[in-house]
């Protein structure tokens, strides 16, 4: 050991543990040693580095709420890195619970997959370095972004928008009322897709299965790609609250933009009372207004329809 390692690792101690993590979040393993009948030695890494990183903190939601028991593989640069979070450590120590993955000169990591206890596989791909990951099972949701599951478990983020418009329509398996525009939203479909409009629905209920949600589009023939936000992040992000509600997003400056929320039309006036035909197709107007590069006649209407659970 030689005296570049610091008064740390050079003094003697009577020492009985460790924990291993990164103590100052910046991208490298710290060490705090237990010592006995003195203060603990905390021995940080700041040697200079200039290869990526990344670390994986997991949220359980049927598995360990920590995520114990969970393996995580991080495939990088040509290279593939496995680890499983578990509880135990040194003597009366437990590590940093955020699994730590070097990345060589990699600036990414071209995937990430996560296996938990209960079953679940989630996967990530194309995820930055240099940053804490958190991912959530069932969700595989990077803190921060917008991306969400499709229903073959792949992340897909519907506001990196790559056409002219983005557009989301809130759905739920067993609302009567959002199952009543499914012809709606196949014409809405069929007539702004060639123009630039990428349409989604997006299943916001975490409670519904992905084969129920399979089920519901073949019965009513939805020929929209189907995303399940079962942690929000699309409902917070539009500001929606109830099925069927739409939200309308442009590319801007610094990233999508909301230009409509609400309603599809106004067919429905209350729960319970609708008019024969619509007299105001809102989404169709808005789509309108947005692809042909002018602000729409409303940015939001109050939509009609069977509440979202759990929306902050």
């Amino acid at each position: 050991m030689s005296a570049r390692s610091g008064p740390g690792a050079t003094t003697p101690h009577s020492s009985r543990g460790a924990a291993f993590g990164d103590f100052d979040n910046d991208g490298d393993l710290d060490v705090l040693v237990m010592n006995m009948n003195e203060p603990p030695s905390l021995l940080r890494n700041d040697l200079p580095q200039q290869n990526g990183w990344l670390q994986v903190r997991l949220q359980g939601t049927r598995s360990d709420r920590m995520g114990l028991g969970a393996t995580v593989t991080v495939t990088a640069g040509g290279r593939k890195q496995a680890q499983a979070l578990l509880s135990q450590g040194s003597y009366y120590s437990v590590d940093d619970p955020r699994l730590h993955f070097g990345l060589g000169a990699a600036d990414k990591a071209d995937r990430i997959e996560v296996r938990w206890p209960s079953g679940q596989v989630d996967t990530l791909e194309n995820v930055a370095g240099r940053r804490v990951v958190t991912i959530r099972e069932g969700d595989a949701l990077v803190a921060g972004s917008t991306s969400v599951l499709d229903l073959d478990g792949r992340a897909v983020d519907p506001l990196a928008i790559e056409g002219r418009a983005s557009v989301l329509v809130f759905v739920r398996t067993d609302c009567p009322i959002a199952n009543r525009y499914a012809p709606e939203i196949r014409r809405l479909q069929e007539r702004f897709a060639a123009r630039g409009a990428a349409f989604w629905l997006v299943y916001a209920d975490a409670a519904e299965p992905v084969e129920a949600i399979r089920a519901h589009l073949r019965a009513f023939d939805l020929p929209a790609r189907a995303l399940r936000d079962s942690g929000h992040v699309l409902v917070r992000r539009a500001g929606a609250r109830v099925t069927p509600e739409a939200a309308v997003f442009v590319p801007g400056a610094g990233g999508a933009r909301l230009a409509y929320r609400g309603r599809i039309d106004d067919r429905y006036v209350d729960f319970d009372r609708m008019r024969a035909a619509p007299t105001t197709h809102d989404l169709e107007d808005a789509l309108e207004a947005v692809l042909a590069g002018r602000a729409g006649p409303r940015e939001t209407t109050t939509a009609v329809g069977c509440f979202l659970a759990d929306v902050e």
